[in-house]
C-alpha cells in the first residue's frame, strides 16, 4: 500500500496514525486487520512555485510535477499555458470514430 499526504510535520507523524488504524502492528493473532511486515516513511519535496507566466510573452512555463498520485494537475496545467497561447482554439479536440473516417 502507498499512502500519500500533504506534509504538515515528518512523513512518520502524518501517516503514523492512519498505518495504526489500517494495520496490525502488533502481532496479536486475534486482529483481523492486515499485518504490515515492513514499511518506510519518506518526504519528497514538491514545489508548487511559478515564475510569472507573463515576464515573457513568448514563453510558456509549467511546473514540476507534483507529489499527487494522478495526472489531473499536471494535465489542468498543460490547458491553461494551451488557452493562454491559443485562446480561440479547442483543447484537444474529439477524434471521430476510426469506423466513421470514409477513405477515398
Amino acid at each position: 500500500m502507498h499512502i500519500t499526504t500533504t506534509a504538515n510535520k515528518t512523513a512518520k507523524e502524518d501517516l503514523q496514525g492512519l498505518v495504526s488504524i489500517l494495520f496490525n502492528e502488533t502481532g496479536d493473532e486475534t486482529d483481523k486487520r492486515p499485518r504490515n511486515f515492513w514499511h518506510c516513511y519518506f518526504n519528497q519535496h514538491a514545489r508548487t512555485v511559478l515564475p510569472p507566466l507573463d515576464q515573457v510573452p513568448n514563453l510558456a512555463i509549467g511546473p514540476e510535477v507534483d507529489s499527487s498520485l494522478t495526472i489531473d494537475s499536471a494535465f489542468a496545467n498543460a490547458e491553461a499555458i494551451f488557452r493562454k497561447l491559443y485562446p480561440d482554439d479547442e483543447f484537444i479536440p474529439t477524434v471521430p470514430h476510426p469506423e466513421d473516417v470514409i477513405f477515398v
